[in-house]
């Protein structure tokens, strides 16, 4: 978990007091992921686009880069945004 610095999120409550949680602020968002999370399609029906942007980290992508500092939030947006639409025809 240390070396994914949040990427990925844990399924079982006795890792919710390691370390990697507190060494660094931007990484307690991941934290509860697992336990707060919706299904890939969300408010919509489930599909074959909805689980292609998740095989693709869509999402997890727009909110690692800013965590990361590779981008602004409208940044991140814009481009996930972006790599949405290949898989959601507007």
């Amino acid at each position: 978990m240390g070396a994914s610095i949040g990427y990925c999120c844990h399924p079982l409550e006795a890792y919710d007091a390691a370390p990697v949680w507190s060494v660094d602020p931007k990484h307690g968002p991941s934290k509860n992921v697992m336990c707060k999370a919706l299904p890939q399609s969300y408010k919509g029906r489930p599909s074959e686009a909805a689980a292609a942007a998740e095989t693709d980290f869509v999402v997890l992508d727009m909110f690692q880069n800013v965590r990361a500092g590779k981008m602004t939030p409208e940044e991140a947006m814009a481009d996930a945004e972006r790599r949405a639409r290949r898989y959601f025809k507007a």
